[in-house]
């Protein structure tokens, strides 16, 4: 086994050392404006991201002077997007409702596509608002942005009509004809009313001693267990199908 110099264990131990590393590894800059900055390796970001690709490649201005303006994070949390590219670090549970934005925004901006994707992931779990709608569709998050759209076709506020008509007419557009398409089928399970009233009323009033099908009864008599299984079904179809009724009720 290698001995280490007291110097290099010393630094190995307290992770100074790693950290020595990396450093030596980083040779651009992150100009986040007011004199925040953060340096970087830009294999790293290169591997991750087109857009740094290209920004980096031989002959851009960035290349060149080794400098990239970040406009779209604050160093905080592009620090932390930055953190989860190192090899070994990646965890979508780091993801979290707290940073979701942060990270959705950059992963969007810089093209992480498995990074966006973990955002709407997570996006997808949490509650639908005329805010996140709105993010569907600026980040083209097509998952969520149909999530919402369904949602507030059921759900939303003459409030948030006002908002989203102000802020986005495609998107009201959307919402119009999922709106639309949510009447029609709501008419669809009216039209259903008739039909089950009839069902219910069937097996409250059925004759149990004799079978019957399509043409109508036939006189033979059923069994025990045909009988017993037709007086369970008597006495609980007409339980599971008032609340049904009572809804369709409230919906005309």
């Amino acid at each position: 086994m290698e001995n280490l110099a007291p110097e290099q264990a010393d630094t190995d131990k307290d992770g100074s050392g790693a950290a020595g590393r990396r450093q030596h590894l980083n040779d651009i800059t992150l100009d986040f404006g007011a004199g925040a900055s953060l340096s970087a390796c830009s294999a790293l970001l290169r591997l991750a991201s087109p857009v740094f690709d290209r920004m980096l490649d031989c002959g851009m201005r960035e290349a060149q002077q080794s400098v990239i303006k970040v406009e779209v994070a604050q160093l905080e949390d592009f620090d932390f997007f930055y953190n989860l590219l190192r090899p070994g670090a990646w965890n979508a549970d780091k993801v979290t409702e707290a940073n979701v934005d942060a990270l959705l925004a950059i992963s969007d901006y810089y093209q992480v596509a498995f990074l966006k994707t973990t955002c709407e992931d997570r996006l997808l779990s949490l509650p639908v608002t005329s805010g996140r709608l709105l993010q569907a569709h600026k980040r083209g998050l097509t998952r969520q942005y149909e999530r919402c759209i369904a949602c507030q076709a059921r759900d939303c506020t003459p409030e948030d009509l006002v908002d989203l008509s102000r802020t986005s007419p495609e998107i009201m557009l959307d919402l119009a004809l999922r709106m639309r398409e949510t009447q029609q089928q709501i008419g669809e399970i009216r039209a259903m009313r008739p039909t089950l009233a009839n069902v219910k009323y069937m097996a409250e009033n059925y004759i149990p001693e004799f079978q019957f099908n399509r043409s109508g009864y036939i006189s033979r008599a059923l069994n025990v267990s045909e009988v017993q299984n037709l007086s369970y079904l008597r006495g609980h179809i007409p339980v599971a199908l008032e609340p049904v009724l009572d809804l369709l009720d409230s919906l005309e």
